[in-house]
């Protein structure tokens, strides 16, 4: 499932991932938040690559797996 939502100049994205494993449910969640970037004062801050981000929560997400 994925999901995006603002409000108030915040920003959400989320991607949650569920499975079943011996009779329970798992969930990972992906979650980031970020701020509307022209809130801040020219050059106050830097935008971040939300793709990028997103690109290596997926890894971490896809290197999951059960041990036992």
């Amino acid at each position: 499932m994925t999901s995006s939502d603002a409000g108030a100049g915040n920003f959400y994205q989320s991607k949650i991932l569920r499975g079943v494993h011996d009779g329970a449910c798992y969930e990972l969640a992906e979650v980031t938040h970020s701020l509307n970037i022209g809130n801040f004062t020219p050059g106050a801050v830097k935008e971040f690559n939300a793709a990028r981000v997103s690109a290596v929560l997926d890894k971490i997400a896809e290197s999951f797996a059960f041990t036992r």
